[in-house]
């Protein structure tokens, strides 16, 4: 009862968002199949390699990967755990270490940690890279001409630090996307996803 109720508020809360926040359109013409980066975010340039081979690795089982969608945060639960509210856009400033996860359908977010000038903590940069089918583009799941207006993680997104790799990789046990609608056609819906790596 506790995790329905816990549920419902979080789906409040993200239509809530959506409803206040600006409409954001895929714009799948800025990426070929296996890419994330045409969304603006920089990421360091040891990350960027590794981030194209892990990526480069796990196409999409069915259609093809577009950038949907990023976010920012400014706190976390604890060092290794981060979560709280995420906010459409994204933190200027030096590209931190960079972490990685992929869901089921190899579906990709990369989490971003974002330094200022000293080298202290700003926060993160989330970004999104759903698998899309173009042949059927506004009906759940597959949404290219949809936007991601909200995003959630209820359960956090643990962050593992780099060992062999200049990369680092991400676990959510849970992650929330809410889908616009489109036009009258089709309602918004919230996308739960799972990453891990």
């Amino acid at each position: 009862m506790k995790k329905m109720i816990s549920f419902l508020l979080l789906a409040a809360v993200l239509t809530l968002s959506a409803s206040c926040g600006q409409k954001n359109k895929v714009n799948s013409s800025q990426l070929g199949t296996g890419s994330v980066f045409s969304s603006g975010i920089s990421y360091n340039s040891s990350s960027s390699s590794a981030l194209s081979t892990y990526v480069s690795q796990y196409n999409c089982s069915s259609g093809t990967r577009h950038a949907s969608a990023v976010f920012y945060l400014t706190t976390a639960y604890s060092y290794t755990t981060i979560g709280g509210n995420f906010t459409k856009g994204s933190l200027s400033g030096t590209a931190g270490t960079t972490y990685v996860g992929r869901s089921n359908y190899n579906d990709i977010m990369i989490v971003s940690k974002v330094l200022n000038s000293s080298g202290g903590m700003m926060g993160y940069n989330i970004e999104l890279a759903f698998c899309v089918d173009s042949s059927n583009t506004y009906t759940p799941p597959y949404f290219a001409n949809r936007g991601v207006t909200a995003f959630a993680a209820p359960y956090g997104i643990t962050l593992v630090e780099p060992t062999t790799s200049s990369i680092g990789f991400i676990a959510s046990k849970q992650s929330q996307a809410l889908i616009e609608a489109y036009q009258n056609y089709y309602n918004q819906f919230i996308l739960v996803t799972s990453f891990g790596y």
